[in-house]
């Protein structure tokens, strides 16, 4: 049987930011572990309020601190740990499975390296480092990427933005790491 048959679908809103500070705060106080501000709002910033992701960055973190007080560079790295774990378990099998087309990785990966900070990007600004090829394509790439929910239409005409932080994360570390490994 379908799932939605069997189990009753929860939708869960994201977390606010005081939520998620809460949550770490007490999460970590309860191992008797310290956290810097600047941690925590790195903590907070990649979580972006979804239980599972901070979860994830959470766990991350626990496990690899040593001493016992987690700074901006511990945070970094949990950050950098889960957004591998969340492209391994959903962009790797959803999004670059879907996208078969050499063409469309190709504007993928051009996509990851302009502005990685930045959850968005102008259309217009896009094209304009696109071969003939990709240009073509870029339409159908751009409804692709938002089927498969990975984006979505911005404020702004012709603006995309990610959906979720942790996957343009994996994004530019997996075109950083593809770039790194053909130097």
């Amino acid at each position: 049987e379908p799932i939605d048959r069997i189990f009753d679908v929860v939708e869960i809103e994201t977390m606010s930011e005081d939520e998620m500070r809460k949550f770490f705060e007490r999460a970590f106080e309860s191992v008797q572990m310290q956290v810097k501000p600047s941690a925590m709002d790195t903590l907070i910033h990649y979580s972006a309020g979804f239980p599972k992701i901070m979860h994830l960055v959470g766990d991350a973190v626990y496990w690899m601190d040593k001493d016992w007080v987690i700074d901006k560079d511990d945070a970094n790295q949990a950050v950098i740990l889960a957004a591998d774990e969340v492209g391994k378990k959903y962009v790797d099998q959803q999004v670059y499975k879907a996208l078969r087309s050499d063409i469309y990785r190709s504007i993928l990966e051009k996509i990851a390296k302009v502005s990685p900070d930045s959850m968005s990007f102008l259309k217009a600004d896009m094209v304009s480092g696109l071969t003939a090829v990709e240009k073509k394509n870029f339409n159908n790439f751009l409804q692709k990427m938002k089927s498969l929910k990975v984006l979505r239409s911005g404020d702004v005409q012709g603006e995309y933005v990610f959906n979720m932080r942790m996957v343009r994360l994996y994004i530019w570390l997996q075109s950083w790491q593809k770039e790194k490994s053909n130097k």
